[in-house]
């Protein structure tokens, strides 16, 4: 496995969920912040967009 599709994976696998429910706590409180985490997550997803899609449709489908 190529360092990049490890470095990709991880991504999706790891950050992106903390990322998430990083978000979803800021949404809670109304915290000033979700602007710029929302402008991050934006950044750091745009050339992973097909990856992030997968992993998705993934978990919906072991949680139904």
């Amino acid at each position: 496995m190529q360092v990049s599709a490890m470095m990709k994976k991880h991504l999706v696998e790891g950050v992106v969920p903390v990322l998430i429910e990083l978000k979803r706590n800021l949404e809670g409180v109304r915290h000033w912040l979700l602007g710029d985490l929302l402008t991050c997550i934006r950044a750091l997803l745009k050339d992973h967009k097909n990856e992030v899609s997968r992993q998705t449709v993934h978990a919906q489908a072991f949680k139904s």
